[in-house]
């Protein structure tokens, strides 16, 4: 098959994420793989993995025009899209072509965005059971359509990493620093000023953010840092690869891909989503925390206070200095997040909606 997965832009984040670690899985199943995506740090790397790379405009009819013409250069047979707002300037396009489309759901988004693409498109994947329950609920009469699928986690990029050598306690908050999680940071900003005179030698890393939302923050650790007495907190910022972030790690807080990264490396992870504060992740609720993303949905604590944040980092400070490093994570993610066998499942639903397409023709 010719498949032509459409995003927003090549920006570093979990779409970005879940493209490097599928299309080339899908490739290697002897598909082609071709990508239509507005501007990003990511797009050299993104077009040295794919079959082919153009821009994708934002406005809504070059848009349409940019996806009809590569549905035609490419000869593609199935169009996949990232966000709801591509799933919007693709339907035209695979409607005249008599392509199917598929959505990717990646969050909680507003589905009346995009009444016509949802009611065309073939099936509807989302990541975890929280968004499939989100989707049923707003795409009523046809839940076959919503298929369950998972992150893919490459297992040889993110292969388990020995115990950090270092003293102290090292924690990294990580992940896009948007308005919601903007808001989660500044909690585990202020977990730190509670917790630096319990937690010997705590550190504090802030991965990720740009521009002002970067700045706010590094003025705020700036101020802990000169409460604290002494350089407890620092914010490089945005980042391609958060391996050295995680290695140099004793505790991650973070979700969805941060989260499955961290663990498949054995480093101790907080989940901190968009619903709230799922807290530490064990052996005991992988599952429920795959599940709700790590607090994307269904969160245990909804307030991601400052109070919260600390119990939550308190507590698995306490199971380091009892347990030490984890050893389960690597084996639980590298067999649920596979790429391998997420690329088989994903071709297969692609083969069917095209078989169902050619049956109609």
């Amino acid at each position: 098959m010719n498949l032509l997965f459409i995003d927003r832009n090549a920006k570093v984040g979990g779409g970005t994420t879940y493209l490097r670690t599928l299309v080339p899985e899908i490739r290697k199943l002897g598909h082609c793989c071709y990508l239509l995506s507005g501007a990003g740090p990511c797009t050299p790397e993104l077009r040295d993995l794919t079959d082919g790379l153009v821009g994708h405009p934002p406005v809504g009819w070059l848009a349409r025009r940019a996806i009809a013409r590569a549905i035609a250069r490419w000869r593609i047979d199935v169009v996949i899209t990232q966000t709801t707002t591509c799933a919007r300037h693709a339907v035209a396009p695979c409607r005249q072509a008599g392509v199917p489309l598929i959505m990717n759901i990646h969050s909680r988004c507003d589905m009346s965005e995009a009444p016509e693409a949802t009611d065309y498109a073939g099936r509807i994947v989302v990541m975890n059971e929280g968004t499939a329950r989100h989707v049923r609920a707003q795409v009523p009469g046809r839940p076959d359509r919503v298929h369950l699928s998972i992150l893919p986690v490459d297992p040889d990029r993110f292969r388990a990493a020995p115990p950090r050598d270092k003293p102290g306690f090292a924690v990294a908050h990580c992940g896009r620093i948007s308005h919601t999680k903007g808001r989660h940071v500044i909690a585990s900003l202020r977990a730190a000023h509670e917790l630096v005179e319990d937690i010997p030698g705590l550190s504090l890393t802030i991965v990720g953010g740009t521009g002002g939302r970067l700045r706010d923050i590094r003025k705020r650790l700036t101020a802990l840092n000169t409460a604290c007495g002494r350089p407890i907190a620092s914010a490089p910022g945005q980042t391609m690869d958060p391996r050295p972030h995680f290695i140099g790690a004793d505790l991650v807080i973070g979700a969805g891909y941060v989260a499955l990264e961290a663990l498949s490396m054995n480093r101790r992870v907080v989940g901190v989503g968009f619903a709230g504060l799922f807290g530490e992740v064990t052996p005991e609720n992988f599952e429920d925390a795959v599940a709700a993303n790590f607090g994307d949905t269904g969160a245990t604590i909804e307030d991601v206070s400052a109070e919260a944040t600390a119990a939550a980092i308190r507590q698995a400070y306490a199971n380091h200095q009892s347990l030490g490093q984890i050893d389960w994570g690597s084996a639980r993610v590298s067999g649920a997040c596979a790429p391998s066998r997420i690329a088989r499942e994903l071709t297969a639903l692609y083969e069917g909606c095209l078989a169902g397409v050619s049956a109609a023709r």
